[in-house]
């Protein structure tokens, strides 16, 4: 069934699962007991997101972020307004978070286990926090409060695929976190 984790909160939940030795299906489900809500149906915005969810899907197939954003730019008729807020969006987005999500959710279609998916997370996580982005955006929207983000340029490819290599040795696994 739907869970919703408070943002807030995201953060001391996934901490409580790296100290959960029990990762049994009833562990997880007693992780989740603590941290999580049933989530609002009027907050999930699916009015929102069902009357283009054919544009949604047409869009975010595309295999790069820069494909993603020129199919979301030829859409016209009733989804142009929805895809030109949506490029809006993107525009103001880290170009590293999203090359990366895009990278992440890729890889992650195919990860099997609970386990797989953590190390995965933990790699992301420290690679981000050795960036600049992360404290950029920190900067901007909580300390200057000036909404106005100076990012990273988009990275290569290659740049993106670092976010994913095993963490070196001494940086620690997911059983050492």
């Amino acid at each position: 069934h739907l869970r919703c984790v408070l943002f807030c909160q995201i953060p001391r939940c996934l901490e409580r699962f790296m100290f959960t030795e029990d990762l049994s299906a009833a562990g997880i489900e007693s992780v989740l007991d603590e941290y999580c809500e049933a989530p609002n149906v009027e907050d999930c915005g699916e009015d929102e997101v069902l009357p283009h969810i054919d544009a949604i899907e047409r869009c975010f197939k595309q295999p790069s972020i820069k494909d993603i954003r020129t199919a979301l730019m030829e859409e016209t008729g009733e989804h142009r307004q929805w895809a030109q807020h949506t490029v809006a969006m993107m525009d103001r987005a880290s170009p590293t978070s999203l090359a990366v999500t895009l990278e992440q959710l890729n890889r992650g279609a195919s990860l099997e286990t609970l386990q797989q998916c953590l190390e995965m997370e933990l790699c992301i996580s420290r690679r981000f926090m050795a960036g600049g982005d992360f404290f950029e955006g920190i900067r901007a929207m909580l300390i200057d409060k000036d909404m106005e983000p100076r990012w990273e340029q988009a990275p290569t490819h290659d740049q993106v695929l670092e976010y994913f290599a095993p963490l070196p040795e001494g940086e620690g696994t997911l059983m050492d976190v």
